[in-house]
């Protein structure tokens, strides 16, 4: 697989069985933290394939980091805006002016963000219209629902061991057969 390939990302199995060589690692060593899988998966890969790998698990990092970003301007959006010292009391600087200044900075930062609408389409969200950001809301409340799920089934062990006095999860399963 070259490089350009790699970086099309795809939920395709990469061409060294990277995804089978991690899967079959946390089933030998299921105890062991993502950091420990990380470090015997990268004993087990050949020299040759570390260029596709770089390639491949690169492409999820980028998508994290312009998260990152993301989410930290939109906090700063949400946030107070910070007042400089120059509009503090005794100041002729005007503290609506400021508060305007800020708020506009926070958004220009927020408007140079990427966001994901779906088949590897991105946009800087201030090149986005109603729709693209409708697109991006409802992939986010696809996540959020299926978080949602997993808290349920999570709280559904909770009942079932609460019910059955079991110490650990798997516990439940003790006299079922």
């Amino acid at each position: 697989m070259s490089t350009a390939e790699a970086i099309e990302f795809s939920d395709e199995k990469p061409s060294f069985r990277l995804r089978r060589m991690i899967r079959d690692t946390v089933a030998n060593h299921p105890n062991d933290d993502p950091g420990k899988v990380a470090a015997i998966v990268n004993d087990l890969v050949e020299d040759d394939d570390l260029r596709d790998l770089f390639a491949v698990t690169l492409y999820p990092y980028v998508v994290n980091v312009i998260g990152e970003d993301r989410r930290r301007a939109m906090d700063s959006v949400l946030a107070e805006p910070i007042v400089p010292p120059a509009a503090q009391a005794g100041s002729n600087y005007s503290v609506k002016l400021a508060e305007r200044r800020a708020y506009q900075d926070s958004m220009r930062e927020l408007f140079r963000c990427k966001v994901n609408l779906g088949a590897n389409e991105w946009k800087l969200i201030g090149d986005c219209t109603v729709d693209d950001l409708t697109i991006a809301i409802e992939q986010r409340q696809q996540l959020i629902d299926r978080t949602e799920k997993q808290i349920a089934n999570l709280r559904h062990v909770i009942t079932l061991m609460r019910r059955k006095k079991a110490v650990v999860a798997s516990d439940i399963l003790k006299g079922d057969k």
